[in-house]
């Protein structure tokens, strides 16, 4: 592609967007970017004077040395100044009378997120005060340290703001799905916020609005530790936890084939004394319907360890599969094996999976023969 073809396929924005804009174009771009080269000084002067400050600079506006030959590898800032970046995030918008536009648009993955995902300054700010009042009652003051497990959700601002408008110097993990702690059958849910030789806080999932948000008691003691306490920092788990309900009990199931002639008892009949049985044959499979939808969190499968017939010795291969209706399935875990007999295998669903419907099937010819199967979920009343 020749210049003049780039150039025939560059599209100008409108007059209205370009005049608006902080740069309105690439030559204003270049001229901006050569002062800042040239005069950083005056350049980020002209800048930090849009912003509020306590105190301006008492000493040289930037002042950095990058060559270890001169002496200790340093870079200041506006040496002296004084301002909080939370008052600058927020409250001076407000203050100009702009407490009503809106501050950020956040768009979740679930379509439906997106309704409640715009928040304007005022609506953040009220947020922000909350939680800053919250560190506060626990002790946390300027110049602490906390660390922020949060996903890419709204509460992850209200806590970084809240802790820079104290002072209190954070840390921010962004984990790639909800922070999750397993405690026998329960969950936590959404984040944690852990600080230095205090107990956590933590955004709780609402299972009826299927939003993250702060437990009632607001701050949570508990003397539970999760883990080792490392250079100061204390890790607790949160005992108030989300508890996950078993679903596939009593529910309709069905087998792709008996063994011999026996009546097919039901895998989610609470009994581990009986068991299903499949023919030996190509993939046999048994189905569940669980009724509705749930979001799918863990699903455990029993053996047999007393009687005349044992089960597990057959189970390996396994594809355990998840689906909204039962000829539209996806892998929700897989195992390989083999298993003993007796057997007990909990299995973690590696997202947040909705589905009615459950599947195990074994790949190749083999028989398919269990206890019991337990499916533990939140119910997700959007998709019901």
């Amino acid at each position: 592609m020749d210049n003049s073809d780039e150039t025939a396929r560059l599209f100008p924005p409108p007059d209205r967007l370009r005049n608006e804009s902080h740069v309105k174009s690439m030559d204003d771009y270049k001229e901006m970017y050569k002062r800042s080269v040239e005069d950083p000084e005056g350049f980020w002067g002209d800048i930090a004077k849009q912003f509020y400050w306590v105190s301006p600079p008492t000493g040289k506006f930037v002042d950095y040395n990058f060559d270890c030959r001169k002496g200790r590898i340093s870079i200041k800032w506006m040496e002296g100044a004084k301002t909080n970046i939370c008052y600058n995030a927020i409250d001076r918008h407000i203050k100009n009378g702009q407490g009503d536009k809106i501050a950020f648009f956040w768009e979740g993955n679930d379509p439906a997120d997106h309704d409640s995902g715009n928040i304007t300054y005022s609506q953040l700010k009220d947020k922000i005060c909350k939680f800053a009042n919250i560190l506060k009652q626990s002790g946390l003051k300027k110049g602490d340290r906390v660390a922020i497990y949060m996903p890419m959700i709204l509460e992850l601002t209200v806590a970084m703001l809240a802790c820079a408008r104290l002072g209190i110097i954070h840390s921010i993990v962004i984990t790639k799905q909800n922070l999750k702690i397993d405690i026998g059958q329960s969950y936590i849910g959404c984040s944690i916020l852990c600080f230095e030789n205090v107990d956590c806080l933590s955004y709780s999932y609402n299972n009826e609005t299927h939003v993250c948000e702060l437990w009632d008691e607001d701050f949570i003691h508990t003397s539970d530790t999760s883990g080792s306490t490392e250079a100061g920092w204390s890790y607790y788990y949160i005992v108030r936890a989300i508890q996950l309900r078993e679903v596939a009990y009593g529910k309709l199931s069905s087998q792709s084939s008996v063994y011999g002639s026996d009546t097919p008892p039901n895998a989610v009949d609470g009994d581990l004394n009986t068991y299903m049985h499949t023919e030996q044959e190509q993939s046999p499979y048994w189905i569940v319907d669980l009724g509705k939808i749930y979001q799918i969190k863990r699903i455990e499968i029993f053996n047999r360890k007393q009687g005349n017939v044992l089960t597990g010795q057959r189970l390996h291969d396994l594809d355990i599969t998840v689906g909204r209706s039962h000829n539209i399935m996806h892998l929700c875990a897989y195992y390989v094996g083999p298993a003993q007999l007796g057997d007990h295998h909990v299995f973690e669903c590696q997202h947040d999976e909705k589905a009615r419907f459950l599947r195990l099937m074994i790949r190749g010819i083999e028989i398919l023969h269990l206890a019991e199967v337990k499916v533990y979920a939140l119910e997700d009343t959007r998709f019901g």
